[in-house]
């Protein structure tokens, strides 16, 4: 992950919230991915933890990473947040391993 102008990359953006076992998870998904696609993810993964804002991505393969990180149905028009597992938005994520 590279640093632009002491800016911290989107990647580091991501893992700053997320816990070590969800890096670990989100990793192995962004890893085989190229740049444009893993900034498009990290993005989308930022939007929903920080905003509560799903915002999933056009390409399929993405969009299908994004449920599986998020447990969001991506078919599911009506969505809740605190219905589903998955990584949370604006959640305290040590409270929720308790």
């Amino acid at each position: 992950m590279k640093k632009y102008n002491n800016k911290p990359s989107i990647q580091q953006h991501l893992f700053e919230l997320l816990d070590r076992q969800q890096r670990s998870i989100v990793a192995r998904n962004l890893w085989p991915l190229k740049a444009e696609a893993q900034e498009i993810l990290c993005h989308s993964l930022i939007s929903f933890l920080e905003h509560a804002e799903v915002f999933v991505p056009q390409n399929v393969v993405l969009s299908l990473i994004f449920s599986a990180l998020t447990g969001v149905d991506i078919m599911d028009e009506k969505y809740d947040p605190r219905s589903r597992e998955g990584i949370s938005p604006n959640s305290d994520f040590d409270q929720a391993r308790k």
